[in-house]
């Protein structure tokens, strides 16, 4: 006779064995949150590059690597916190689970509060070192406050994660959203009517963050008893280990894609020179801001499906992962080609949305987007192939891809293309960047399925 406290007790939506279309639906929070998150700092180069110039639409792109640096501890902790977290709720220990998720959220704001601190103190010796001493101003303006806001963008990066493993996803969009719209109207009240320049575009996002890191501490201390939520941690150096090991891929993603930042935009000075430089440096900030929105699909694809991948290989459900993998690479391959034309679309929109009164930056723009846009048609396959290594707690062949993606064979291409092919050589840089990835990332899962070591319990 079945027990009529286990007929009552509710499923955990993560135990669910989903089909494409309702996966679709389940991923769909995660996937439109990233991409409203994308569009804080879209949001402020917007502003910024209407209504300021774009020697400050420069700096921002100039500064972004120190921000995307520091940014990186919080993915890293998020990301592999999430999949072990997942893992931990699968195998049926709540109380464990806890445990780790504060362990995990608290380490990653200290290290956070400590990398800013240290960024306040060497600001101006960093900024003349990522080739910034010409609009010091402007990149001061930007970085200094943001620095302040960066812990609290530290947990809602965190929470945006752990809403998804604790089963509310919608939470977290409905928190993006409120988030963004705060920050577009913030955008407009401090650069528009306030004059306030590019700081008031750093302020305005940082008081977005504040909406669901506030709320997110809310959830985790007083609503969510019954789930993970916060208690005192205890430090356990093997789950900052094993957090660290499994994140470690998005945190080179982050050290990656600040160190080529840096590259192309001394590239581009080298190439074009100072004036035309910064010109450049604004081009391919337009073209990056492009790239989040495009990207963040694919990335919110992978927190949503993530957490069901960490739960199923913690439950040992090998038969459902299978198939669950099938479905997300599906997915994949056709909104890969959707992105790709997309791009090539809507690049003349996207250029004079950021800068409709440069027509050297326009062209530039114009000419980069139809370049850069065939990475669509291999960088969401990449994304999902490093977050489903991560999920699967193989977070050294996540990281391989990661730093191969974003390391070795971008900065690879910016220099053999650049020498080749001058500017066009750099907007094709990441195009064969992703292409070389998409052949690896193969190789390794057809290399660990074949051995039976894709799904093996770690």
């Amino acid at each position: 006779m079945t027990n009529t406290t286990e007929m009552n007790k509710p499923i955990n939506p993560l135990s669910r064995e989903y089909g494409f279309f309702a996966l679709l639906k389940f991923s769909a929070p995660s996937m439109i949150m990233l991409m409203f998150i994308s569009l804080y700092t879209i949001v402020d180069g917007i502003f910024v590059g209407r209504f300021v110039n774009d020697q400050a639409l420069a700096a921002i792109n100039i500064v972004f690597p120190v921000i995307g640096i520091i940014n990186g501890v919080s993915f890293m902790f998020s990301t592999g916190g999430r999949a072990l977290v997942a893992k931990q709720l699968g195998l049926g220990d709540t109380k464990k689970a806890t445990q780790s998720f504060s362990l995990i959220v608290t380490s990653a704001v200290f290290l956070t509060v400590f990398l800013c601190a240290i960024a306040y103190i060497f600001h101006e010796q960093i900024i003349i070192l990522l080739g910034g001493a010409d609009i010091m101003e402007y990149c001061k303006g930007y970085l200094l406050p943001y620095l302040i806001f960066l812990p609290v963008a530290s947990l809602q990066i965190l929470f945006q994660e752990f809403l998804v493993t604790a089963n509310k996803p919608k939470i977290g969009l409905y928190l993006t959203i409120a988030a963004g719209v705060t920050n577009a109207i913030l955008d407009y009240i401090f650069i528009v009517i306030f004059e306030m320049g590019i700081a008031g575009a750093a302020i305005a996002t940082g008081l977005g963050f504040t909406i669901p890191a506030v709320y997110g501490l809310y959830f985790f201390i007083f609503k969510n008893k019954k789930g993970i939520h916060f208690v005192k941690p205890k430090f356990e150096m093997r789950t900052l280990k094993n957090t660290c090991l499994n994140g470690s891929s998005e945190m080179i993603t982050n050290i990656s894609g600040a160190i080529t930042t840096v590259l192309f935009n001394l590239f581009m000075l080298e190439l074009l020179g100072d004036q035309e430089g910064l010109e450049g440096i604004a081009a391919m900030s337009i073209i990056l801001y492009a790239n989040f929105v495009m990207l963040a699909m694919f990335f919110g694809f992978s927190v949503g499906t993530g957490s069901l991948i960490g739960y199923h290989y913690g439950a040992r459900n090998v038969d459902y992962l299978k198939k669950l993998i099938k479905l997300i690479f599906t997915f994949v391959i056709a909104a890969s080609a959707v992105i790709f034309v997309v791009s090539l679309l809507a690049k003349n929109i996207i250029a004079t949305t950021f800068s409709p009164d440069n027509a050297n930056v326009v062209a530039l723009t114009k000419r980069g987007i139809q370049l850069f846009s065939y990475a669509y048609l291999f960088a969401g396959f990449n994304v999902l192939a490093s977050a489903l290594f991560t999920s699967l707690s193989d977070g050294v062949s996540s990281a391989v891809i990661s730093f191969s993606r974003t390391m070795v064979f971008t900065i690879g291409a910016i220099f053999v293309m650049s020498s080749l092919f001058g500017v066009d050589g750099l907007f094709l840089a990441v195009p064969i960047a992703e292409f070389l990835t998409c052949i690896l990332s193969v190789i390794l899962i057809t290399i660990k399925a074949k051995k039976k070591k894709l799904f093996t319990l770690r």
